[in-house]
């Protein structure tokens, strides 16, 4: 006969549960619940019900981890920044291209190259995405997607009704209007589609608008290549004074307040307005300049025929550079379980992730097969109706990759490009000359 010799009470209840246990087939230990990691991100409305689809696809697939989405749909990089300061920083955040290195700078994200297959996870994306989110030889985010901001969505009854070709992508641009060139000058092409009423000041049809004000004069700077300081890595002198700069900004400006082919936010606005896409939907400006991301609502909402095309090339020295977004993922150190974080933020920014938001219109997906294949970002070959549209979808492939993603140390990005980007809105609203 075995006899068991227990050194205490607290033994012989243990091995009263164990054999308990035993009697009705389950574990003599207890098994630990699923790792729960917090997920920041900037989504809302639409977006994020499909965002939370997606997760909890991920969770069936993976019913050891369970993900807690956390919206911050206001002030995001600033409201992240006070959780990392108060040491309450999620697991894992979504971050862009232009604010990431406030946190890599401080220490708050973890380098992935300490997992094995890092590398496997960025293979296949578009190269500029991936070296957007690498500083100091470490990378710090896996690539979710893409996205040009110098896409021109034109309705194309308002071409037809002008007697303008579609654009062809042989469009170029100078700082001045060339009639000798017809529909191949974009800026004929803008004032031929602005109308007026006869006396009046105020268009009753806009040419043109970008989707937020800035982004006008980030995109003539950029796609000219015009420089207004003097190195992205450590800049110590501004251009301001530099006639390449005074003349971008003079015709930023006339195009706006002297030339009234585009609408001021003022205009908009005081005209009964919404934003600047639902005027351009309703048919009141003829061209829309904005990103990728514009898709999903204008197949929802544009009224009439319409499509896209790429923006001009500078007529003076063709730069092969746009501006544009983007986003990745990104774990923050202070996470207890970064082997789970690493399995979802590979998942989430993987085919299965990045898929139902191509299809959905939402995003361009960073892994460049998806989104060159028809039925995922590109309509399918057998689409029908608005899902089709816009026809030339593809060339966002060509596209996207002239994007730059500049990178500046802290103090210049949080200081002086902040300046700079008030600067550019007084100028574009006519308070500054």
């Amino acid at each position: 006969m075995l006899t068991l010799r227990l050194a205490s009470q607290a033994g012989r209840r243990f091995l009263a549960l164990g054999l308990a246990s035993l009697a009705f087939g389950l574990p003599a230990t207890s098994v630990a619940g699923p790792v729960t990691l917090r997920y920041a991100c900037a989504s809302g409305g639409d977006e994020l019900k499909s965002l939370n689809r997606i997760v909890a696809q991920f969770e069936r697939e993976h019913p050891d981890i369970r993900i807690k989405v956390e919206p911050i749909v206001e002030n995001y990089e600033n409201k992240l920044l006070s959780m990392v300061a108060a040491n309450v920083a999620p697991d894992i955040a979504n971050v862009s291209p232009k604010w990431y290195t406030m946190f890599s700078s401080r220490g708050a994200l973890m380098p992935l190259g300490r997992f094995p297959d890092l590398q496997e996870n960025l293979d296949g994306r578009y190269p500029n995405i991936v070296d957007a989110f690498r500083r100091d030889g470490q990378v710090y985010a896996i690539p979710r997607d893409i996205a040009c901001s110098a896409y021109i969505y034109y309705n194309k009854d308002l071409f037809r009704q002008a007697g303008i070709p579609f654009p062809d992508g042989s469009w170029t641009w100078d700082t001045k209007v060339r009639p000798e060139l017809r529909e191949k000058d974009f800026f004929w092409v803008v004032k031929t589609l602005t109308k007026r009423r006869q006396g009046t000041k105020r268009p009753v049809q806009y040419g043109l608008t970008t989707a937020w004000p800035q982004l006008w004069m980030d995109t003539l700077l950029e796609s000219s290549n015009v420089r207004m300081w003097d190195s992205d890595e450590k800049p110590a002198k501004l251009y301001l004074d530099d006639p390449k700069v005074v003349e971008i900004f003079r015709w930023a400006s006339d195009t706006i307040n002297k030339h009234h082919w585009m609408p001021s936010n003022n205009e908009v606005f005081l005209g009964g307005g919404g934003t600047m896409q639902d005027e351009f939907r309703k048919g009141k400006i003829a061209m829309l300049q904005s990103g990728a991301w514009e898709v999903k609502d204008m197949r929802l909402k544009m009224r009439g025929d319409w499509d896209i095309a790429p923006f001009p090339t500078y007529a003076r020295g063709e730069s092969p550079y746009l501006p544009g977004e983007g986003a990745g993922t990104a774990i923050f150190r202070t996470t207890r379980y970064p082997e789970q974080a690493w399995t979802f933020i590979k998942w989430f920014n993987g085919p299965k992730g990045l898929i139902p938001m191509a299809q959905e219109g939402e995003s361009q997906p960073s892994i460049r097969s998806l989104a060159t294949t028809p039925g995922i970002w590109l309509p399918a070959a057998d689409a029908e109706g608005a899902q089709r549209l816009p026809a030339n979808l593809a060339i966002t492939d060509a596209v996207s990759r002239r994007v730059r993603y500049r990178q500046f140390p802290e103090y210049f990005r949080g200081g002086v490009a902040n300046d700079i980007q008030g600067m550019y809105y007084g100028v574009l609203a006519g308070e500054n000359d």
